[in-house]
């Protein structure tokens, strides 16, 4: 190598150097799209999940806003709150937080959340739960709030999953979806917990039965087909599960959107009550097959919601669809008239940089609805964060605007919302050694003076 050849590199090393220490070091290019949503988390310092929920109080006119933070890999957690006082989220006290180690033991896989809250207007009262698994695994624990004890505590054994929630051998990529809706006619809560392979697509629910008092499997027929997306893919699968009363008609509504994290193809089931099973909504109720639009560079991700609106005895129904290493997204909405689901226009559209910048590294969000019957109106929220470093944005859609904007500074959660514990092999400064580049060069012979003064190489033009 000449030193023409080597000055220039040596300049561009240091460039690169820089930029990857700076505010631009996401300038490194990882082929996000050749992971699975768990290998994504897996990327050094892409650790960082967030679970947002809200949930209305009718006898206090009030709606409690919260955010589970955590470590996937360590599993450390932390709670956060809206203060109507201090105008701002908060921790909660350490005896609310979940323990250190929420599993009791050493994880194989990512530790997995899922937060939840439902309230019971019979009793005046709030049941918060966050059921935590490991992913490779599929060992479990369920957590209910202790309003005597003020803090968390893990259910007896006897409400707690099995072990192995899915009777079979699975490798790696247990994903839980854990849900909770009350049927105020019979006063009674319906606890479920949708599990299945994020490899295969293979899923088993369960609901709480209050006669046996623990969680068991639904039957055969009831459950979702072995191969959901209507073929056997190799491509990763996820799901979203949810339910929504309807007073008017006494009746729930089951559903779940199923979607391949690559091609973006996806099935919307529903529970028929006649047929007794899960099935497809017909052709012009799925989404389209390519819901982005455009060229995806990571991962597709949904968050499927509903909401139920009593003045007008009407149940909207919203998917949210994003880019994970972008973070272009678009919301649908299922449209009664053309009886299928359409994107709203580019005003009510979420920003393409949502974070104001480009994600260092994996973007995930959760987006939620929550109806206020004294107001006769629907708040509905994005949250939006970066896996690596945690930062993240609240926005909620402005009626006056017509749009999506984020909310001020005091109402956003800090800058580092969970604890990550530092480690020489996994630094989240992301420090770069010389040694660690693999570039033929011979750096301890290079003297200074290999340099013109004037900082060129000094070569040909």
């Amino acid at each position: 190598m000449n030193h023409s050849n080597k000055g220039s590199i040596v300049w561009i090393l240091l460039v690169c150097l820089f930029l990857f220490q700076g505010e631009y070091s996401y300038a490194i290019n990882y082929n996000f799209a050749d992971r699975t949503f768990l290998q994504e988390i897996e990327e050094a310092g892409g650790r960082v999940m967030m679970d947002y929920t809200a949930v209305y109080i009718p006898s206090q006119d009030k709606t409690y806003y919260e955010c589970m933070v955590w470590d996937t890999k360590t599993g450390v957690s932390k709670l956060y709150y809206y203060n109507y006082t201090d105008k701002n989220f908060v921790a909660y006290e350490d005896n609310v937080q979940l323990p250190v180690t929420p599993l009791g033991g050493q994880v194989e896989g990512k530790v997995m959340m899922d937060y939840t809250a439902v309230h019971i207007p019979s009793e005046d009262k709030t049941y918060y739960e966050c059921m935590v698994w490991d992913t490779k695994t599929g060992l479990s624990k369920l957590y209910y709030y202790n309003f005597s004890d003020k803090k968390f505590v893990a259910y007896e054994d006897n409400v707690q999953l099995p072990k192995a929630p899915l009777g079979i051998d699975v490798k790696d990529g247990v994903m839980m979806d854990y849900t909770s809706v009350h049927v105020p006619s019979q006063d009674k809560t319906y606890y479920e917990c949708m599990v299945w392979s994020l490899n295969t697509g293979v899923s088993k629910l369960y609901f709480y039965d209050y006669t046996e008092k623990k969680f068991i499997a639904y039957k055969d027929n009831v459950q979702l087909p072995p191969s959901p997306l209507g073929k056997r893919t190799t491509t990763p699968i996820m799901m979203d599960y949810m339910a929504v009363h309807v007073p008017a008609e006494d009746k729930t509504y089951y559903e779940c959107m199923v979607w391949d994290t690559q091609t973006g193809d996806s099935k919307l089931y529903f529970y028929d009550y006649t047929e007794k099973k899960f099935i497809a909504y017909k052709d012009n109720v799925q989404l389209p097959t390519n819901p982005l639009g455009s060229s995806v560079e990571g991962q597709i991700m949904m968050d499927y919601t509903s909401v139920h609106v009593p003045s007008e005895d009407k149940t909207y129904y919203e998917c949210m669809i994003w880019d994970t290493k972008t973070g272009v997204s678009k919301l649908y909405f299922y449209n009664y008239t053309d009886k299928k689901f359409v994107t709203y226009g580019d005003n009510v559209q979420l920003p393409t940089t949502p974070l104001g910048k480009k994600p260092i590294g994996n973007l995930q969000l959760d987006y939620t609805s929550v109806h206020v019957p004294s107001e006769d109106k629907t708040y509905y929220e994005c949250m939006f964060w970066d896996q690596t470093t945690g930062v993240s944005k609240l926005y909620f859609y402005a009626y006056d605007t017509k749009k999506f904007k984020p909310y001020e500074d005091n109402v956003q959660l800090p800058a580092k919302p969970v604890q990550l514990p530092q480690r020489e092999e996994d630094d989240l400064d992301l420090d770069l050694e010389l040694d660690d580049l693999d570039l033929d060069l011979d750096l301890e012979n290079l003297e200074l003076e290999d340099l013109d003064e004037d900082g060129s190489d000094g070569g040909d033009e």
